[in-house]
């Protein structure tokens, strides 16, 4: 069985109007590729956990723009 990639993609963005025709906007997206993901379950007595970990490549991208309304 070939290794799997398991790619996610967190994004977040805000518009903000100073006034009714003129605004800014500021986006923020973080991709992650994991590499090598590994996990496991424990059941017993104390309760239970299910845990996941992995590393891999994370990057963050920051954007934004001047909004006009005509």
């Amino acid at each position: 069985m070939g290794a799997a990639l398991i790619t996610m993609i967190f994004g977040l963005g805000v518009k903000v109007y100073n006034s009714p025709k003129l605004g800014i906007m500021l986006q923020a997206n973080w991709p992650i590729t994991f590499t090598d993901v590994w996990g496991g379950a424990y059941v017993g007595t104390g309760g239970a956990s299910v845990g996941i970990s992995g590393t891999g490549i994370s990057q963050l991208d920051l954007g934004g723009g001047l909004i006009i309304r005509l």
